[in-house]
């Protein structure tokens, strides 16, 4: 049995005289501090175990995305996940989505989140990693009386993150752990629950 397994079982044995109200409540406390912690920790770029992630690198990152109020204007180059180079004829802004007919369709016209537009750029010297995909509205916490998760919650948002968190050779993307428990994260879920039993919630 490994450290988490012993963690795992050492939690079900204190918790089991706990009401399914009492244990659903403790669980969204511990989890809703959790998706707090783990936002945090990626949003430093910092590992479970504290080390730093592996910096970005390649041609891959020398780009930048659109920034708040920025519009995209028509004949202006961008990428968009694998599509790059893509050429804009005529461009509207729907909110959290341009909609855009590109050069060579006459009449065609296909929707792009504004989030995941991207355009060639110089290297981004020294800025973080994961700005946006530490969100509350992309890393989510839910839980009920027998169980609680964090993670990124189906969608392309979860792909994404699955692909930096394992890591992708194909795509040059070294594994970088985006979800973890950390010892303190173990320490302070530990806390929690004897806090809770002792009261006898």
């Amino acid at each position: 049995m490994d450290a988490l397994e012993e963690f795992t079982a050492e939690v079900a044995n204190l918790i089991k005289n706990l009401s399914p109200p009492a244990r659903r409540n403790l669980l969204r406390t511990i989890s809703m501090a959790l998706r707090k912690r783990n936002a945090e920790r990626v949003r430093a770029n910092i590992q479970p175990d504290g080390a730093a992630m592996e910096a970005r690198d390649g041609d891959r990152w020398k780009m930048r995305g659109l920034r708040e109020g920025e519009a995209l204007k028509a004949g202006r180059k961008f990428h968009y996940f694998k599509e790059r180079d893509l050429s804009a004829v005529y461009v509207r802004d729907d909110g959290e989505k341009l909609i855009v007919r590109k050069a060579g369709e006459k009449k065609r016209v296909a929707g792009y989140l504004r989030e995941n537009v991207y355009f060639q750029g110089g290297r981004p010297r020294g800025k973080k990693m994961y700005p946006k995909l530490a969100r509350a509205k992309y890393l989510r916490s839910r839980n009920d009386a027998d169980s609680a998760v964090i993670g990124f919650m189906g969608g392309i948002t979860a792909k994404i993150a699955a692909e930096h968190h394992y890591g992708d050779s194909a795509k040059k993307l070294p594994p970088r752990e985006l979800i973890g428990i950390s010892d303190d994260n173990f320490a302070y879920i530990k806390a929690e629950i004897l806090d809770a039993v002792s009261k006898g919630l």
